[in-house]
């Protein structure tokens, strides 16, 4: 069964959410995750900015309104989080593919008519599944919550779905997980909740509850021999076909079909660390200083007058509609001995460089706190004399993007490999006990846009001194085409061109006169 506790933690999602009356064994696994729950909230609050938008006590502006503790709002983690996922896809081509490349090796580590069907199956369902979307999402949520999920679904009665399969990226929020000790990549136990409407559980799952605010809680259980839904603490029957299937019910698969994706490093802990703990303190420090700057250039801009030798009431006289000179008195009325009246404005120093070099300086520690650099803002830093040197100034945002695929490329493997044992033990699309044996393979894209004039003329002058192969040379060049197939086109072009210059040279020795063709 489900935990209450659990629920009751969710609960605050939904103003007046009543978890349903379930029971759950505590235990170690539980209290990481409350603790990892905590964490969530506190980093989306600052992904959101919402931890910037924070009032201080009761204090008011001038026009009444509540008072922010960093009125400017600068919040570098969203440019952070944008930068690191440009990275980890790189110059992805504007197709409809997912944003990474899929393809499998058979266990001597080349490829053959299993191998491209596989690619094809697991390639069709991240197409229908919203692919490259979802894979985006999850990696921008992954920069600042530490990971994300992805679960394969087995959903035979989607008419949207060619193999009956698609893949779901659940925020990392709504996953209870209970890792395997021997194998972090492995699910002893998962629990999945979130909120959906009671109109949605009545017409999907024919459960009728009341709900609070109109939503109930989505609960699903998953262990190694079982799986269990529950819709408002209900066990849901649904029917297939013509048999009815209550949803508490022996795991088909033998697993637990979730995937966790971490975000490096994961060290000490089965969760991956995002950004928010090493940047958030550079960030409150530098809505601070940024305030500060604001505050000094507005009273620069609007100096305090002062007054002296005034001794009678100070008046205001309009001159024209538009302009009023102030009246000090007359200088009879001044004592002996005492000055003129006069007012001017207090002198004050403009910002000077230490404000700057300092707000600089915590932009900087906040890039290095981020794996960033001033390249990766587009910032020019001096001559660009070459793509090594772009690539070497680029070298923190792109080491730690390798870390990041590095992660990836090990959970989509896991995840490719989950749903190929799915279709098989489902007897679905074709898939058979040979395509699971089958070795999967994550391609990835340039981080960086590649010099194309430079790249082709170096591989047409290798081509030519026989120091690269035909098909290496279109791998290096590839714009995202599978390179086999784009192989087997650039034959078919070969052939069609010497099929073409055998007719020519058949044409001119027809023609009378003509001299026979050199052998």
């Amino acid at each position: 069964m489900i935990s209450t506790t659990i629920l009751n933690n969710l609960a605050d999602l939904t103003v007046g959410a009543t978890p349903p009356p379930l029971s759950v064994k505590p235990g170690p696994p539980l209290t990481a995750w409350f603790n990892q729950a905590q964490n969530y909230r506190k980093w989306w609050r600052w992904y959101t900015g919402e931890e910037l938008r924070r009032v201080d006590g009761n204090a008011r502006t001038d026009n009444g309104e509540p008072a922010y503790v960093f009125p400017l709002h600068v919040n570098p983690f969203k440019w952070i989080a944008s930068k690191h996922v440009s990275a980890l896809f790189g110059d992805v081509p504007d197709q409809n593919d997912c944003l990474v490349r899929v393809s499998f090796l058979n266990r001597s580590g080349t490829k053959d008519k299993d191998c491209e069907y596989a690619a094809d199956v697991i390639n069709t369902i991240w197409e229908e599944s919203n692919g490259r979307e979802i894979q985006l999402e999850a990696a921008t949520v992954s920069q600042f919550l530490g990971g994300c999920y992805f679960i394969p679904r087995w959903e035979p009665l989607n008419p949207k779905l060619t193999y009956g399969m698609r893949f779901q990226m659940v925020l990392p929020d709504f996953i209870v997980p209970i890792f395997s000790p021997a194998d972090h990549w492995t699910l002893e136990e998962a629990w999945l909740m979130y909120f959906i409407t009671v109109d949605e559980a009545k017409s999907r799952y024919g459960v009728d509850v009341k709900g609070v605010g109109g939503k109930v809680i989505y609960a699903e259980h998953w262990t190694k021999d079982m799986y269990e839904i529950q819709i408002g603490g209900q066990v849901p029957t649904m029917k297939v076909g013509d048999v009815e299937m209550t949803m508490r019910r022996e795991n088909p698969f033998g697993f637990v079909p979730v995937v966790y994706i971490p975000h490096p490093p994961r060290v000490g802990t089965y969760y991956g660390m995002g950004h928010v703990d090493d940047v958030s303190g550079l960030v409150e420090e530098l809505n601070r200083r940024l305030s500060d700057v604001g505050d000094f250039i507005d009273e620069v801009s609007h100096r305090m007058l002062v007054m002296r030798n005034v001794n009678s009431k100070v008046s205001e006289q309009k001159i024209t509609p538009r302009y009023s000179s102030i009246n000090l008195g007359s200088g009879s009325a001044i004592a002996s001995g005492k000055g003129e009246p006069e007012i001017y404005q207090l002198t004050m120093e403009a910002t000077g460089s230490a404000q700057h070099d300092f707000i600089k300086m915590i932009l900087e520690m906040i890039d290095r706190s981020a794996n960033l650099s001033g390249v990766a803002h587009g910032m020019d830093e001096g001559s660009q004399r070459s793509g090594v040197t772009l690539a070497t100034r680029m070298w923190p945002l792109a080491a730690h993007a390798k870390d990041e695929r590095t992660m990836w490329t090990t959970g989509l493997r896991e995840l490719h490999r989950m749903t190929l044992k799915m279709l098989a033990i489902k007897n679905a699309a074709g898939i058979t006990d040979v395509h699971t044996k089958l070795k999967p393979q994550v391609g990835w894209y340039s981080m960086l846009p590649l010099d194309r004039e430079a790249l082709v003329n170096e591989m047409v002058q290798r081509f030519s001194m026989n120091l690269v192969s035909r098909e290496q040379a279109v791998r290096m060049m590839h714009d995202g085409s599978d390179i086999a197939e784009e192989m087997t086109r650039i034959a078919k072009d070969l052939e069609e061109d010497m099929e073409r210059q055998v007719e020519i040279m058949e044409a001119k020795a027809s023609v009378p006169g003509a001299p026979a063709p050199k052998k």
